[in-house]
């Protein structure tokens, strides 16, 4: 995972003074420390790779043959188009007018996912479309073992 030094250090920092995780900091059980940053949080987070597949895996075919063929045309280009960044508001707000505002929301809370606690340790921004509201994560990804060491360890 690319952090950058700021990042670490809050990282660190975040870390050193959680109750949940600080026995493990302080007696430097860094596999039980990057295994719990890479656990699922509570907080719900934009996908950043959505598959087509995935994409066609939510689609109501009825409601598909239903829509209009600018609106068809312009889903089949999306799902050519994937993996798609949902974090990006240009692609939810295509949802909305490709779906509408009622049937968007099957695919703005299909496209989220609960983010890792480290990427909630580095935060991002909430953002919401047609009323769905997540977290559009400065990062994204886990921390292996050997990251976290160095972490620890002040190496940045």
């Amino acid at each position: 995972m690319n952090l950058t030094n700021a990042q670490k250090l809050q990282v660190k920092n975040a870390l050193s003074s959680n109750s949940a995780i600080s026995s493990f900091v302080s007696n430097r059980q860094d596999v039980a420390v990057s295994n719990w940053c890479n656990s699922e949080s509570n907080t719900i987070s934009w996908m950043t790779n959505v598959s087509s597949r995935d994409l066609f895996e939510m689609t109501p075919i009825a409601k598909y043959i239903a829509l209009t063929v600018p609106a068809r045309s312009a889903w089949d280009l999306m799902l050519r188009h994937a993996p798609i960044d949902f974090s990006r508001v240009k692609f939810r707000n295509a949802l909305v007018d490709i779906w509408g505002t009622a049937d968007a929301n099957i695919f703005l809370n299909g496209v989220t996912e609960k983010a890792t606690i480290l990427e909630t340790i580095i935060g991002g921004s909430q953002v919401s479309t047609n009323g769905v509201g997540a977290l559009k994560r400065t990062v994204n990804g886990t921390v292996t073992q050997e990251e976290m060491s160095r972490i620890l360890n002040g190496a940045f």
